[in-house]
């Protein structure tokens, strides 16, 4: 009889947890949220030439040409690049030797590297991070205007050639084809 006795085993329960969310949400690991479509070269991965894209890329592997992103490019710590780049956001955690044209916001981790011309609106670096090359903080402001300038000019043929031209040219409208047209040295200043 001693071996015919049955034992119960307890039932599984749910713990319950009786905290706010919110302090919960606070300890879960924060997990950063990767895009839907996001080009990615792999550790391993070699590629040579250029690169026009609308999508976030993540480097982990080598790159060696040039790249058009209107988005963020990532460089990891095991990716390299090489060659001449314009994106709107770049955080490089890895190595870059080329000309960087950045949109808004450059980011340089405590082991990115970077030999090159950078032209940026921003730039945050890590300590251990290392630059070496020419830098440009360029307001967001005056990158638009610029863009806007350029767009202008491609899209006009007749854009002036000098400032006088462009003086002439404005008298013309204003007072008709008889105005004489200023010299560039009309338009030299000097302080006495």
């Amino acid at each position: 009889m001693f071996f015919n006795k049955k034992t119960e085993t307890p039932a599984y329960r749910t713990p319950v947890i009786e905290a706010p969310v919110e302090e919960i949400a606070e300890e879960l690991p924060r997990i950063k949220p990767t895009p839907v479509n996001m080009t990615k070269i792999g550790e391993g991965i070699t590629f040579y030439g250029d690169f026009e894209t609308e999508e976030p890329m993540e480097i982990n592997g080598r790159v060696e040409g040039n790249i058009h992103s209107t988005t963020s490019i990532e460089i990891s710590s095991t990716g390299s690049y090489k060659g001449d780049a314009s994106m709107e956001n770049l955080v490089l955690s890895g190595t870059a030797d080329g000309n960087i044209n950045c949109g808004d916001l450059t980011k340089l981790t405590g082991t990115g590297n970077m030999v090159g011309d950078l032209s940026t609106s921003r730039l945050i670096t890590e300590d251990g991070s290392n630059f070496g090359g020419n830098l440009q903080l360029v307001s967001a402001r005056s990158r638009q205007d610029a863009e806007i300038a350029a767009r202008l000019a491609e899209e006009s043929n007749d854009v002036p050639a000098s400032a006088a031209d462009a003086v002439f040219e404005a008298a013309e409208a204003v007072f008709g084809r008889d105005a004489e047209q200023p010299s560039d040295e009309d338009f030299l200043f000097s302080a006495h």
